[in-house]
Order: C-alpha cells, then structure tokens, then sequence
C-alpha cells in the first residue's frame, strides 16, 4: 500500500465504498443521487465516450448493463465472460491490466488524426 486508507469525514473511521450491499442499513443514498447528477452532467458534455468495463461478471450483472445501456462503444475486459452481442462493442478475453495495454497499444498504432 503506497498511502493511507480513507477516513471518513465525520467519525475518522475506516471509509467504507458507498455501494448498496444486500441488508445494507449504512448506505447513503444521497451521495449516489450526487454522484449520479454529475455523471448526467458529465455525459451531456462530453464528445464520443467510449465505455471500458473491466472484470464485470454475469452473477450481477448491474456494471455491464450500465456499460451496454451508453449507446456508445463498449470495450469489455474479462478473461473468462468478454462476450457481448452489440454492433459497437468487443470483448477482449484477458485481464485487465493486459486489455488495458493492448488497448494504449491500439491508440499508438492509429493515426494521429484519429487521436485529435
């Protein structure tokens, strides 16, 4: 570990992830209608996302719908579920720090207009 981990703002107990967990009586839901108004806002602003999943299964499937509902390019890393049936999507069967090279590997190689 390079750093400390969080603290949380108001008791300087270990943080915790604010995801909903099954049972879960200390999640915040206010920080996720947040968090959610500001990816809205980034989403209306930004040109020609493209959405990068990695490690997402099929046992809960709530990353990789959110990734296939974008309407916009999907790239999914997974050494063992990469399979996708969209246009504009690929899966690539691996782990995520190799899919993640041969992606910089991939932008290397292109044009130098396409990365404009």
């Amino acid at each position: 570990m390079l750093s400390r981990l969080p603290d949380c703002n108001q008791c300087r107990k270990l943080a915790r992830p604010n995801i909903l967990m099954f049972n879960d009586w200390n999640w915040l839901p206010r920080r996720k209608y947040e968090q959610q108004l500001r990816y809205r806002r980034w989403r209306a602003a930004v040109r020609n996302p493209v959405v990068i999943e990695i490690g997402a299964g099929t046992a809960i499937p709530s990353v990789r719908l959110f990734g296939e509902e974008q309407g916009c390019p999907l790239i999914r890393i997974n050494p063992r579920e990469s399979h996708t049936n969209q246009d504009n999507a690929v899966g690539l069967a691996m782990g995520g720090l190799a899919g993640l090279v041969e992606i910089a590997v991939g932008l290397d190689a292109t044009p130098s207009v396409l990365n404009e």
